[in-house]
């Protein structure tokens, strides 16, 4: 494409600009459509990946993911001694 516009004297896009917007756009729309609190739980989450031994891992957010997500399941089960 470069070549043609090239040899037509016409301006080429840059396609990096252009594959890069393209793709800021669909993500955004993707992320529009859940809800912050769905967002929220899915980013906490990634600390509970396994891949690369728990790279991720990360304390205050596992506590973050409890106290906002899990809290009345951690509140009603039995502690164990």
């Amino acid at each position: 494409m470069t070549l043609f516009c090239k040899h037509q004297d016409i301006e080429a896009l840059n396609m990096e600009a252009c594959f890069f917007f393209l793709m800021w756009d669909d993500l955004t729309e993707k992320i529009n459509k859940f809800s912050e609190q769905t967002i929220e739980l899915l980013m906490l989450s990634t600390t509970l990946d396994p891949k690369n031994t728990y790279i991720l891992f990360n304390v205050e957010d596992i506590c973050r993911l409890v106290d906002k997500f899990y809290l009345k399941i951690f509140l009603t089960k039995k502690k164990f001694s």
